[in-house]
Formats: structure tokens, C-alpha cells, sequence
């Protein structure tokens, strides 16, 4: 368990990001290191209850969800203002599709971070 208090803040930001993948350091790095800084913030509060890797993951699909925010806006815009037969809709009801598919794989891998492994922080 990380403690906000501890002697070595930067081996504590090694920890937790070596808990996400590669392709999640490198695009939600600031995010991440952001929450580890900050004492009141809400890693802390998760970390407690789901330890520091199911913290780490928890805050990266939230990352994940914000980001698929825009996608779902224009799917729902392209929807409204394109006609019945026009290539927009399909081009929406393909966004809406993949929205949909992403957030119950995020859902998915949020479910799988909050079980606690015994031994594993």
C-alpha cells in the first residue's frame, strides 16, 4: 500500500505505474502522476479499499471513459442531423456501436481491478 506520507515518493510513482500497460503510461502518464502527488486526492481513497494497482487502473478507465466522451457526442450529432439513407448514419451508428463495446470492456477491466488478490497490494 502506498502511504501519501512515505519517505520515497518516486519509487511509490514507479510502483503504481508499472501496474498499467505500456500504451496507458505513455498516454495517461500526467494523469496518473497527478493523483500519486496529490494527498487528497482520490488514488488515495481507492488505494484503501482496492490497493495501488486496482487504484492505478480504476483512475487509467476513467481516463479511458472521458476520452470516449466526444466519440459518443458525435455519434448522437451525426444521428440527429443526418438523413435516413445517408452515410453519416451509418458512420453514427458505428460510433454508437463502438462507444457501446468500449465502455463494457472498460466496465469490464474496472471489475477486474477491484478484486483483491490476497498478498498483492
Amino acid at each position: 500500500m502506498i502511504n501519501p506520507t512515505s519517505d520515497d515518493p518516486a519509487r511509490s510513482e514507479t510502483v503504481v505505474l508499472e501496474s498499467v500497460s505500456r500504451l496507458e503510461r505513455t498516454v495517461f502518464h500526467g494523469i496518473l502522476v497527478r493523483h500519486i502527488r496529490n494527498t487528497d486526492s482520490r488514488f488515495y481513497r481507492i488505494a484503501a479499499q482496492y490497493g495501488t494497482s486496482g487504484a492505478a487502473k480504476l483512475i487509467i478507465v476513467n481516463a479511458w471513459l472521458a476520452l470516449l466522451g466526444p466519440f459518443g457526442l458525435c455519434a448522437v450529432v451525426l444521428g440527429v442531423v443526418s438523413r435516413s439513407n445517408s452515410p453519416l448514419r451509418t458512420v453514427s451508428y458505428v460510433l454508437v456501436g463502438l462507444v457501446v463495446l468500449a465502455c463494457f470492456v472498460l466496465i469490464g477491466r474496472a471489475l477486474a481491478a477491484t478484486r483483491r488478490r490476497p498478498g498483492v497490494s
